[in-house]
């Protein structure tokens, strides 16, 4: 890829460059046809439980970062058995009222500096990390760990995939 080097001194100029190389544009994107036969579920779908959630909390870094409004992983890691029987029952409702809040969806992007860089005055020597509400990274890691153990025991992933 044929780079342009360009210079930014103000922070918009800097923000528009590192949205430039961390959001490349797209490939005209194919909009399905109103048509479109798509097959049948290969397996069917399950609420999270209780159990699944207290499985997932056990998994979590608890020093990971969260986005600046909502719960720390420690908060999770470390009142389990106090949060999951009142985490049970909101998961389930949005199972149930087909309902993910908005603010589950909105993350933030900080730009970190690439540790041991010779240059930062590239894009490149820089990276983008995601940072989620905390309640939403709980329920998404169940239905993650649902969608890859259904789809490994339906056969749904080739031979050779190793990892995510």
């Amino acid at each position: 890829m044929n780079q342009v080097k360009q210079k930014a001194s103000t922070n918009e100029q800097k923000s528009q460059l590192f949205f430039k190389s961390f959001f490349p544009k797209r490939a005209v994107q194919l909009v399905p046809t109103i048509q479109t036969n798509y097959p049948l579920p290969k397996w069917k779908f399950e609420t999270t439980t209780n159990e699944q959630i207290d499985r997932v909390i056990r998994t979590m870094k608890p020093y990971k970062a969260s986005r600046s409004d909502s719960a720390p992983n420690s908060i999770f890691t470390h009142n389990q058995e106090l949060l999951t029987p009142f985490l049970g029952p909101i998961y389930r409702t949005t199972d149930v009222l087909k309902h993910y809040p908005e603010d589950w969806k909105t993350t933030e992007t900080p730009i970190l500096r690439k540790p041991g860089k010779p240059s930062y005055t590239i894009p490149g020597a820089y990276r983008p990390i995601v940072l989620s509400n905390g309640f939403a990274r709980v329920l998404n890691m169940c239905k993650t760990e649902d969608a890859a153990k259904m789809a490994e025991k339906e056969g749904l992933l080739p031979p050779n995939h190793f990892g995510g």
